[in-house]
C-alpha cells in the first residue's frame, strides 16, 4: 500500500538496514498506524498492531568489515506477523520478524544515538495508544524524550502443572518476548497447593501492572480466590491477568484467543504471550458459588457434575500426558456409563449483556442482591428439572480446553453462564456423539443436548458423586451460583 498524502507522518529518515550488505539506503516513515520503508521502488509496510517493542543498541567494536561504523547507533523493531505455516503443524500463526536500521547520519555516536532514541520513543508511545497532534506549522510533532513507563508483571508458574513444562515454557518462550516488549517481571514458582492464593492475598498490587500465569486453569482459580479474600477485593479483582497455557486444561487461554480472532492451535504459547504484552484490557465474568457451611468460591471457567467431572478428576493420574488425558478417560467413562440423580433449578437469561470493548473504565457493574440464599426456596420464575442425568455442566467461556468448544455463543463478558444438560436416558452412542461433536461446537445441535444461557442456578445431588469447580473437586452435594458480570479484567489483543 502506498503512502497517501493525507497520512500523518510522525518521523522520516534515510538509513541503511542491518546487516548492510548492499550499501542501499532506505527511506523510512513512521505513521500513526504503520511503519514503512522503501528502496529501489520496493515498499515494505509493517502494521504497528503487529509490533510489540523497539530497542536501541550499539556494537561495541569497529564493524567496518560489514559496512558499519563504530559511530553508528541502531534501532530495531520486533514484529509478529500473521502467516501460514506449512508442514504437519500448518495453519495460520504469528511469525517473528526483526527490522534493524543503522543511524549513521551524524559525526558522533552520541548524536546518532539521539536520533535512534527518537525513533524508539515515537514507536513506543504509539504502541501505548498515544496520538501525536498534527502541527499546523508543518514541523514534525513533539516527541517526548522520555520513554513510556516500563510495565511490571508478576509472573506465576506452577512447575508441576500438566506435563510439568511450565517453567521451561516461561524461560525459553515467554521471557524473551517480555524482553522484546520491554516488560520487567518478577517470577514466582509455586511450591505447594494454594501458594499463589496465599501470596496474592497479601500482595501490594499497586506495584504491578498485571499478573501473568503460566500454568493450567487451576493456578488462576487460586489467584482469583486469593484476590477475592482481600479486604480490598472489589479493587483487587480488577488487576489485569494474563493467561499462558502450561497445563492439562487451558480453557481460558483458548477462549481469549477465540474471542479476539487470534490463531491459537499452531502456537498457543506465542499467541497468549503476545496477548499479555499487547495488554488490551477485556472484561471477564466471574461466577460466585455458595455451598453449605463454606465460604463462597469464585469461578472463572466452569462448574460440573456428572460424566465430565468424573473424567476431569479420575484422569488426574494421567496428567503427565497433557490434555489428551481427557479424551482417553472419556472413552473409559462412556464404556462404563452411569447416571446421576439430582435436581437443577435455574434462572434463564432473558437477554445477554452487551459491553463495549475494550473495557469502559467508567462502567459500574454491581452484583444483584435479589438471589435467594441456599436456605430459601428458589423463586417462582426459576425453572426446575429433576431426575437422572448423565451430565450437568456450565461454562462462562467458549472453550473448556484446546479442543473442547463447549459454548459457541459464549462471550467473555456476556453476563451469563451456559448451562448444559443431558438426561439419563441418553445411550452410550449418543454420549460418544456428544463428545465427538463438542470438539467443533456441533453438540449444541444434538436433540438430546440442552444448553441455555442462565444467570444463576442451584444443583442438588441425590447421589454420591463428583462436583467440580474450574476443574477442582468440591466436597458438597448442594451448590448455588450466580454470574458476576464483568467482575475481572484479563489481558487480550
Amino acid at each position: 500500500m502506498a503512502i497517501k498524502k493525507e497520512d500523518f507522518v510522525i518521523l522520516d529518515g534515510c538509513y541503511h538496514r542491518y546487516p548492510n550488505t548492499t550499501g542501499v539506503r532506505y527511506q523510512l516513515k513512521l505513521l500513526e498506524d504503520k511503519f514503512v520503508f522503501q528502496a529501489k521502488g520496493k515498499l515494505t509496510e509493517v502494521r504497528l498492531e503487529d509490533v510489540i517493542g523497539c530497542h536501541v543498541m550499539r556494537f561495541s567494536s569497529d564493524r567496518s568489515d560489514d559496512g558499519t561504523s563504530k559511530d553508528s547507533a541502531f534501532f530495531s523493531l520486533y514484529a509478529y506477523h500473521l502467516a501460514t505455516r506449512k508442514g504437519i503443524k500448518g495453519g495460520l500463526a504469528r511469525q517473528r520478524h526483526t527490522y534493524i536500521f543503522e543511524v549513521d547520519i551524524c559525526a558522533t555516536y552520541e548524536n546518532n544515538l539521539k536520533v535512534a532514541r527518537k525513533w524508539q520513543s515515537a514507536v513506543l508511545w504509539l504502541l501505548r495508544g498515544h496520538r501525536f497532534l498534527i502541527n499546523g506549522s508543518g514541523d514534525e510533532p513533539l516527541i517526548p524524550e522520555s520513554l513510556p513507563a516500563q510495565r511490571r508483571y508478576l509472573c506465576l508458574v506452577n512447575p508441576k502443572s500438566g506435563p510439568g513444562k511450565s517453567l521451561e515454557i516461561f524461560l525459553e518462550r515467554v521471557r524473551p518476548v517480555l524482553s522484546e516488549a520491554d516488560v520487567s517481571h518478577l517470577l514466582l514458582v509455586t511450591e505447594r497447593i494454594n501458594h499463589a492464593r496465599d501470596f496474592v492475598r497479601n500482595l501490594e498490587l499497586d506495584q504491578w501492572c498485571g499478573i501473568v500465569i503460566i500454568s493450567g486453569d487451576g493456578l488462576l482459580h487460586e489467584v482469583y480466590n486469593g484476590l477475592m479474600e482481600r479486604s480490598d477485593a472489589e479493587e483487587a479483582i480488577k488487576i489485569p491477568i494474563g493467561m499462558i497455557p502450561g497445563g492439562s486444561g487451558n480453557g481460558l487461554a483458548r477462549s481469549i484467543c477465540h474471542a479476539s480472532g487470534e490463531p491459537y492451535l499452531v502456537d498457543p504459547i506465542l499467541a497468549c504471550t503476545l496477548a499479555c504484552v499487547k495488554g488490551r484490557l477485556q472484561e471477564l465474568d466471574l461466577f460466585r458459588i455458595e455451598m453449605p457451611s463454606k465460604p463462597p468460591i469464585y469461578s472463572f471457567l466452569s462448574f460440573g457434575w456428572g460424566i465430565m467431572s468424573d473424567i476431569d478428576i479420575e484422569s488426574e493420574k494421567l496428567r503427565s500426558i497433557g490434555e489428551i488425558r481427557f479424551t482417553l478417560w472419556a472413552f473409559w467413562r462412556i464404556f462404563n456409563l452411569r447416571t446421576y440423580s439430582g435436581r437443577i433449578s435455574y434462572m434463564p437469561a432473558k437477554e445477554k449483556r452487551i459491553m463495549s470493548s475494550p473495557v469502559d473504565a467508567n462502567a459500574n457493574v454491581t452484583a444483584d442482591d435479589t438471589f435467594p440464599t441456599l436456605e430459601q426456596k428458589v423463586p417462582d420464575d426459576w425453572l426446575v428439572e429433576e431426575g437422572r442425568f448423565v451430565i450437568i455442566y456450565s461454562s462462562l467461556v467458549s472453550h473448556l480446553g484446546t479442543k473442547l468448544f463447549f459454548a459457541p455463543e459464549a462471550r467473555l463478558d456476556d453476563g451469563v453462564t451456559w448451562l448444559m444438560m443431558i438426561k439419563g436416558e441418553a445411550s452410550r452412542r449418543q454420549i460418544l456423539s456428544y463428545f465427538i461433536n463438542q470438539e467443533v461446537g456441533k453438540h449444541v445441535d444434538l436433540p438430546w443436548v440442552k444448553i441455555i444461557p442462565v444467570r444463576a442456578f442451584r444443583l442438588e445431588s441425590f447421589d454420591d458423586s463428583i462436583i467440580t469447580i474450574d476443574g477442582e473437586i468440591a466436597h458438597t452435594d448442594v451448590v448455588q451460583g450466580r454470574v458476576l458480570p464483568g467482575k475481572a479484567r484479563i489481558l487480550s489483543f
